[in-house]
């Protein structure tokens, strides 16, 4: 990748964690009535797609809905960037519970335009996440996470192949 990344989970915490503290400084009270976001909206539908990874690590459903957003608008490459690394830690629970190859495929921008641009509800995305499994890619691990999130705070991180 040609970036240095932190190598533990302490160098991660501790590079990501001026993001994190700005955005709860900036964080708004919670609503009323809470929506739960792996059953709604684009996220939802990629629930629909592969709820074996969503069911498992709903905690990632924020955290995609986040990257989503910033998806939606090809030239914010750089907020795709902050919510990845904002969100890291909800990233590295399809790592922790074995689920990353299967379901990092979902994360794909190809998958991720589909959902944000069609509706998903009669299967229009479903051939795109076959292709994108079947062509694989390398899923990270947590240390490429850490990597990739630690030269970013550093403003040296180009998006490697696994960030969507």
């Amino acid at each position: 990748l040609g970036i240095s990344l932190p190598t533990t989970t302490g160098q991660l915490r501790s590079e990501c964690a001026p993001a994190a503290r700005d955005a709860a400084a900036v964080a708004s009270p919670p609503a009323a009535e809470e929506v739960d976001p792996c059953m709604q909206g684009s996220v939802g539908q990629l629930r629909n797609l592969a709820p074996e990874c969503f069911d498992q690590c709903q905690e990632a459903c924020g955290a995609v809905k986040s990257v989503l957003m910033s998806h939606s608008n090809a030239e914010q490459v750089e907020a795709v960037k902050e919510q990845f690394c904002k969100h890291r830690g909800a990233f590295e629970c399809f790592i922790e519970k074995g689920i990353i190859d299967q379901c990092w495929s979902v994360l794909d921008s190809r998958v991720l335009d589909c959902v944000v641009r069609k509706d998903v509800a009669g299967g229009a995305c479903a051939p795109v996440l076959a292709a994108a499994r079947e062509a694989g890619g390398e899923a990270p691990s947590k240390r490429d996470l850490r990597r990739f999130c630690g030269a970013r705070l550093r403003g040296s991180a180009a998006l490697p192949p696994f960030v969507p």
